[in-house]
This record gives structure tokens, C-alpha cells and sequence, in this order.
């Protein structure tokens, strides 16, 4: 289980408040789905789901010493269109997250600084 999945979907299935709108997401391309019952969707103003590749491509690669490199490229596009919504939909529920480029890339960077233990 993802700290997302416990911050965001498990309270929100139980019908518990809202998770905070500015939840952080581990993954990045969308649709997430974490479950049959819980998925984060980007829609269209339309009304239409769209889909997004994830902008941050991880690939380990070995070295000559046994050991692995993390190689990652990040392709800087726009996440979504203005006027979309993600939302966290949990069976019947519809809950709208705040979702800004600003955001996701300061997750990816973050992402990017943390160390292994």
C-alpha cells in the first residue's frame, strides 16, 4: 500500500472527509488506478477522460561494478488543459484534487532528490 493510497483512497472509500486537495501522487501518468474501486481520472471540461503519459521515464541500468544507475528523463509537457479536473473517484464519489504543472514537477523533483536508505 502507497502512503497515497492511505492518505487519499482508504478515507475516501470509507466516506470519511475528503482527502486534502493538494494530495500528492506517486505516479504520474493518469489514469492511476490504485483499485477496482478507487481510481484518479483527468477530465476534459467536456466531460471526457482523458489519458496522460507519464512525464518522468525511470530505467535502472547495470554498471560495471554490479551495481545499477538510476537513469530518469523528464519530458516537460503540460500535464492537462486548463480547464480539466482530476478527481479521485471511489465507487459512487466524485472528489475533485487540485492539480497544477508547478505541482506535479516540484513532485517529480522531489521524487528525484530522495535518496535510497
Amino acid at each position: 500500500m502507497t502512503r497515497e493510497y492511505g492518505a487519499a483512497v482508504l478515507p475516501a472509500l470509507r466516506n470519511d472527509a475528503p482527502p486534502p486537495v493538494e494530495t500528492r501522487i506517486g505516479a504520474f501518468g493518469l489514469p492511476i488506478v490504485f483499485s477496482k474501486n478507487a481510481t484518479l481520472t483527468l477530465h476534459a471540461a467536456t466531460g471526457d477522460e482523458l489519458r496522460r503519459a507519464s512525464p518522468l521515464w525511470i530505467r535502472l541500468h547495470p554498471a560495471d561494478d554490479n551495481r545499477f544507475h538510476l537513469l530518469y528523463h523528464v519530458f516537460e509537457a503540460q500535464i492537462g488543459p486548463e480547464d480539466s479536473e482530476v478527481n479521485l473517484v471511489t465507487g459512487p464519489h466524485r472528489t475533485p484534487l487540485t492539480l497544477t504543472e508547478q505541482l506535479a514537477y516540484s513532485t517529480i523533483t522531489t521524487f528525484l532528490h530522495t535518496k535510497a536508505p
